[in-house]
């Protein structure tokens, strides 16, 4: 009769032999993997397509090929030097009719989430630790992607530098009839390798050095380099671009339910504030890139007509002043009633949305407002006058002390700060 200890030992004997076998079979499987590769390079040499414009090399052919990739991949952290064809990463996506608007094209936002998955992934695979989106450069959409059709996206590190890489992406649309592709798009995100800088208790993981391996990968290596010096420079000098508030418009539809109203049917005036703060964002969220909105303020509302259940609401707001990193919203509120089918007014109010870091400090706005009409001018003119108004009622908060009873019923001191 065997021990609870003899079996123990007999399954961990079990365990070690299993493990062993499964790293012989793991070598075995890399050895052939390299052995099938070399064979099928040297029989089946593929020319190059239009679609190694971004890689420099051939798509993959061969399971193989794709295997051995990952394999080469799981070395880079190891790797001083990294080859720029190895950093290749290539997604397909059918389109389907969720991703398309009503003439059967995808939508823009889709086609650019899927780069910006597909560039992290390649960024991932060099930094060997998470990475965070910098910047995307302009992109331009030359053809689009029609339902059915195969999107394919192929993403490349072009460089690395200290703690950032340039990844570049270009986006074809294949034919599932036919088989014929087309170039959609291109595009150059930078991302920053959060392992790349010391944090508590690690210190900083450099980043390897992108290798080219051909003339064409020499090209774009180099321009890499030249693209990242335009973007310092228009960074550092802090130019910033001018919009028309038109730019900025943002409109909300809400249809009045049960649920926002009160016992009266009258729709709670906290619910449309809401409505009024979320439409507010959107339009400062034009103006305000780079920085999380917050908003600072909100001038007084009143409402000079009630809407009910069953009405709709209609919220418009668009951006009337831009300072250093804060902007003024003005917020229109209107109602309309499905029996009398008369749009009437509510009530309008002015927002302030700050702009701001992960850690509490602002953000400088890039954009300037350039009014066109005379209406547009008036309310720029106007912004700069409520400005100065909210800062000296803000000062004025802030040195005032107030004695407040606090929950236990003790008095104590209580200095008002700005939000």
């Amino acid at each position: 009769m065997s021990t609870p200890e003899s079996a123990f030992a007999q399954a961990s004997a079990e365990i070690k032999a299993l493990q062993e076998s499964v790293a012989s079979l793991d070598k075995k499987l890399s050895q052939l993997l390299s052995t099938n590769l070399r064979a099928h390079e040297t029989q089946n040499s593929q020319p190059q397509t239009a679609f190694d414009v971004l890689t420099g090399s051939s798509m993959p052919k061969s399971r193989s090929t794709a295997a051995l990739d990952r394999l080469n991949a799981q070395s880079i952290s190891n790797c001083e030097e990294v080859a720029m064809a190895t950093t290749r990463v290539v997604m397909h996506q059918i389109v389907l009719p969720s991703d398309t608007d009503a003439l059967g094209i995808c939508f823009g936002g889709q086609v650019l989430g899927w780069i910006d998955v597909c560039a992290g992934l390649a960024a991932k695979t060099v930094a060997r630790g998470p990475c965070v989106t910098a910047s995307v450069d302009a992109v331009h959409f030359l053809r689009p992607c029609r339902v059915g059709s195969v999107a394919i996206i192929a993403a490349m590190v072009n460089r690395t530098f200290q703690s950032s890489l340039e990844v570049g992406v270009r986006v074809e649309e294949e034919d599932m009839l036919t088989g014929a592709r087309h170039h959609c798009c291109s595009a150059y995100l930078t991302f920053v390798s959060v392992m790349a800088r010391p944090g508590p208790g690690r210190a900083a993981k450099p980043l390897p050095k992108i290798v080219p391996g051909t003339q064409h990968q020499r090209e774009i290596f180099r321009a890499a380099e030249l693209r990242r010096q335009e973007r310092l420079v228009q960074t550092l000098s802090g130019e910033k671009h001018g919009v028309s508030p038109d730019f900025t418009l943002a409109h909300m539809t809400q249809l009045i339910m049960p649920q926002h109203a009160n016992s009266l049917g009258i729709t709670f005036g906290g619910q449309v504030m809401r409505w009024m703060e979320q439409c507010a964002y959107i339009a400062a969220s034009r103006v305000g890139r780079g920085g999380h909105l917050l908003t600072g303020s909100m001038d007084s509302i009143i409402f000079t007509q009630p809407t009910r259940v069953g009405d709709v609401m209609y919220i418009t707001a668009q951006v009337t002043g831009i300072f250093t990193s804060s902007a003024e919203v003005m917020i229109s509120v209107c109602g309309e009633s499905p029996t009398e089918r008369e749009v009437f007014y509510c009530g309008d109010a002015f927002a302030t949305v700050v702009s701001v870091n992960r850690t509490g400090g602002t953000v400088d706005i890039p954009f300037t407002l350039e009014p066109e009409t005379g209406a547009e001018k008036q309310r720029c003119a106007g912004a700069e006058v409520r400005r100065q108004e909210r800062l000296e009622m803000r000062r004025s908060l802030m040195a005032q002390q107030a004695k407040r009873p606090s929950l236990d019923g003790s008095m104590q001191i209580h200095s008002i700060s700005a939000v």
